[in-house]
């Protein structure tokens, strides 16, 4: 992996959205070059390892402005770095000791592995719903290093260092990887929703529908309507979501975790489609009263 220096800036957004982009860039340029997900995964996990002490020494040097930033830093940047770290050691274990055996003794072994990651999701509900929701009123009590106390402190050795952690940061990272090592799984149990609805539509190209906005738009509907429990109650996976309006609309719009990752860090609006999808229904609505 090329080397990644921690700029002479001092500021944290700047940095963390330059070691973003050089994640994303190598983890795409890893994915191509590699023949199987067990290729993959270890390849992914050595680059995280390393992406994650770039973070770590930019950390040592750093003075957080208030409590505030580094809220931001433990609930919103770090986990960007750690989940991936985390989903890939998880991906490589699991591709290790997957069974060399017919189709359903694969599905069973995959079933098993999400009922262990579902048994960790039951145990740290109270994090995960705090999550989804999006809420604040714990921040302070979680994702201040203040708070921490050395019982807390998980076994990744970056996060042994009681500087570079705090009482939830871990797990909600933790939490984020296990959403998306789930997703794999699904997936590898079940053939992508999309693919099934492009075989069974009868519908000609001239008749279907053409998404022509962004990418990252579709996918920040996605997540609204999962957000909003409007598609099985917000059970199930986004990636599910995204399949579905990727069929509907014949578009293609890549890995969504990843434009998931740049709308936590976006300094605007997080979520500028919808917010500009509610200004133009709104601009109809005035249009039709008149």
């Amino acid at each position: 992996m090329e080397s990644i220096q921690a700029p002479n800036t001092t500021n944290m957004d700047k940095f963390s959205r330059a070691l973003l982009t050089k994640m994303d860039t190598e983890l795409q340029r890893i994915f191509i070059e590699t023949e199987n997900h067990l290729q993959q995964a270890e390849q992914s996990f050595y680059l995280m390892d390393s992406i994650l002490k770039k973070l770590k020494e930019f950390f040592i040097t750093y003075k957080f402005q208030d409590e505030k930033e580094e809220i931001i830093f433990f609930k919103e940047i770090k986990p960007m770095f750690l989940r991936e770290l985390i989903f890939y050691n998880e991906l490589y274990e699991t591709e290790a000791h997957k069974p060399i055996g017919s189709e359903e003794e694969l599905k069973h072994y995959y079933i098993k592995i999400l009922e262990a990651k579902a048994t960790y999701f039951d145990r740290n509900k109270h994090v995960y719903n705090y999550y989804r929701r999006g809420i604040s009123n714990l921040d302070e009590l979680w994702f201040l290093r203040k708070n921490l106390h050395a019982s807390e402190v998980p076994v990744y050795m970056l996060d042994m260092d009681l500087t570079f952690t705090t009482p939830k940061s871990f797990i909600l990272s933790k939490l984020q990887a296990y959403e998306k090592l789930c997703a794999h799984l699904n997936q590898q149990i079940n053939p992508p929703i999309a693919t099934n609805i492009q075989n069974q539509t009868s519908f000609s190209n001239k008749n279907q529908l053409t998404w022509t906005d962004t990418k990252s738009a579709l996918i920040e509907l996605a997540y609204a309507l999962q957000a909003r429990g409007a598609i099985n109650f917000g059970k199930g996976d986004v990636i599910q979501v995204v399949n579905v309006l990727e069929a509907a609309f014949n578009v293609n719009v890549g890995n969504p975790y990843r434009v998931f990752h740049g709308m936590l860090i976006r300094k605007k609006s997080r979520h500028p489609f919808l917010d500009d999808l509610t200004v133009s229904l709104d601009r109809m609505l005035d249009q039709k009263d008149e």
